[in-house]
């Protein structure tokens, strides 16, 4: 095709300072793959707020199979990403072609090592920010629900799946743990951690950060050819 079209899931407002985040991520790792494939780059960008299954059936309507969707998340929406594929293949349905994850929140029990090991280096989240968030999400779930918590989930016959993580960020065991477990379970599976790196690095304007979205391309590069 001679373009792509992305639809972004967002709990954030549609602000400048807010809503780019997301947006950037996504366009940038495409454009860059567009490039390479040497496709005109034509991206329409869709801000869609609401559950993730909603907007997965949005891209169906759209005309968009499964095979030419590939799901991507920071932080939160990594979690979201992981849950909906686990919802999809609870329902039999086909599931996206790949799975991008940046610093995912995948264990809300915060039972990882690193929510202490990282707690004095991570200048990003803490304790009372994840508790806070943690609360305002579940409101009582069962927090080792797969759904809430998708490193608990069976992610038998996944997607081949991109799982890069900053070294200095407290979710640094959720990223590593959901690593094993997909090793585990016979996914296909590519992690990277960055030193001295930060929870979502990837939206700073810095050498490291472009890399690491050059290196998101790569990845859809070899996953899309």
């Amino acid at each position: 095709r001679q373009g792509a079209n992305i639809i972004i899931l967002s709990d954030r407002g549609v602000d400048e300072n807010h809503a780019a985040i997301p947006s950037l991520l996504a366009v940038s790792a495409l454009e860059q793959h567009l490039v390479r494939t040497r496709k005109r780059t034509a991206v329409s960008v869709i801000l869609e707020s609401g559950e993730p299954r909603e907007v997965h059936h949005f891209a169906a309507l759209l005309g968009y199979g499964a095979r030419e969707v590939i799901v991507a998340g920071d932080s939160a929406g990594g979690n979201l990403a992981l849950a909906l594929t686990l919802s999809l293949k609870a329902q039999k349905r086909l599931l996206p072609r790949g799975l991008v994850l940046m610093s995912p929140w995948t264990d809300l029990t915060s039972s990882g090592e690193s929510f202490q090991t990282k707690a004095e280096v991570d200048p990003v989240l803490n304790a009372e920010y994840i508790d806070r968030m943690k609360l305002a999400y579940t409101q009582g779930r069962d927090l080792e629900n797969p759904l809430v918590s998708p490193l608990f989930g069976d992610h038998r016959d996944f997607p081949p799946t991109y799982i890069q993580v900053g070294e200095n960020e407290v979710l640094y065991s959720d990223a590593r743990r959901l690593y094993m477990r997909l090793l585990e379970e016979h996914v296909s599976v590519k992690f990277e951690h960055f030193k001295g790196m930060w929870h979502v690095f990837q939206m700073s304007p810095f050498k490291t950060a472009y890399g690491a979205m050059d290196l998101i391309a790569d990845f859809i590069y070899d996953i899309c050819r």
